[in-house]
């Protein structure tokens, strides 16, 4: 009975940490779901679903396949995937997601300064100092802080859900309705297999090694399956809040916040521990990976390189990054479709 507790408990440690990789601030604000999915009406459904089972497939095939190779980051597994451009493509992503990383700080101290009215530089200095802590216990820090976190997140998108469906119903999906757009079968495929693709580069380089911290292939597999299955569940609920809202939720840069009000005062407050959560679930998974790839370079502590990190993502946060998010990001996009179609088949 022992025996089946821990291994219950690494899968999902394992999940949780899949699923706190995924769900960043843009989940959280509602914009990743209305832009990839909601706009679609009904036919959005299909496209999560496509999503999730991405989710669920590939992620079980990276921690599996970082098992095998043993893989001590992400670009262990970029090599076998990308072959003689892998160093390309790595650089790539360190550069990436030192930008990402750059932007979760400014959010978090844009979202101290709005929600606790404490100067955001304060905000981006605590945020920074708690994902150093984090680095400093490595995988186990990761996989401790999403355990804490991501049932918390979990559960207030439960909360939202059943509230929005007492209060509202049944949506009015029809592709007549005012603010769906008509989507053809290509546009429901383009837009499953873009989201997933993004997200799942960006959780690869938590799950690679995690596949070589955690030996079991049964505990693996169980993990990623479960963690693919939470993600769906999540992006059908938050699908659902944002439909019965839509076409008003468009005024909104923050959909969410919009649904959430109408729930009532108390959840609206705690909204804002929710976002950062999301927040810093994102940065410090874009922050492990790119210290686990820089380790395998240079011969600097992990601390040091973590150090560095947030100090160049500190002075950046001051510029403005919506121009270079921008460019980056497509690209990501592009390199995680070419790698979940390759990981399929080796």
């Amino acid at each position: 009975m022992k025996k089946i507790g821990f291994s219950l408990l690494n899968i999902c440690k394992i999940a949780f940490a899949y699923v706190g990789t995924v769900v960043g601030a843009g989940f959280a604000s509602g914009q990743e779901v209305l832009r990839f999915f909601t706009v679609y009406g009904q036919k959005s459904i299909w496209a999560i679903i496509l999503s999730a089972l991405i989710f669920i497939y590939v992620g079980k095939r990276i921690l599996l396949l970082g098992k095998d190779i043993d893989a001590a980051s992400i670009s262990d597994i970029n090599k076998k995937i990308f072959s003689f451009i892998s160093p390309v493509v790595t650089g790539y992503m360190v550069i990436a997601m030192v930008i990402i990383c750059t932007a979760m700080m400014a959010g978090s101290g844009a979202l101290f300064e709005e929600y606790l009215g404490v100067d955001g530089q304060i905000g981006i200095l605590i945020t920074s100092f708690l994902a150093i802590i984090v680095m400093f216990f490595g995988m186990e820090g990761i996989l401790s802080v999403n355990t804490i976190i991501v049932p918390v997140l979990i559960i207030f998108n439960v909360i939202i859900f059943v509230a929005s469906f007492f209060n509202a119903g049944a949506p009015n999906v029809s592709h007549n309705a005012a603010g769906f757009i008509k989507a053809s079968t290509g546009n429901i495929i383009k837009s499953g297999l873009s989201y997933s693709a993004f997200n799942i580069i960006l959780s690869a380089g938590v799950l690679a090694p995690m596949g070589r911290e955690i030996k079991n292939p049964k505990i693996l597999a169980a993990g990623g399956i479960l963690g693919g299955a939470i993600l769906g569940a999540m992006l059908l609920g938050s699908n659902y809040c944002l439909m019965i809202n839509i076409p008003y939720i468009y005024n909104y840069e923050m959909p969410m916040l919009f649904i959430i009000k109408k729930v009532g005062s108390i959840t609206s407050n705690f909204y804002s521990v929710i976002l950062w959560g999301s927040i810093f679930t994102t940065l410090i998974a874009n922050l492990f990976t790119v210290v686990s790839i820089v380790r395998k370079k240079v011969n600097f502590p992990s601390l040091v390189i973590a150090l560095i990190v947030l100090g160049c993502g500190y002075i950046l946060s001051f510029l403005g990054f919506s121009d270079i998010v921008s460019i980056f990001y497509p690209i990501l996009g592009l390199i995680g479709i070419i790698f979940i179609t390759v990981i399929v088949f080796i």
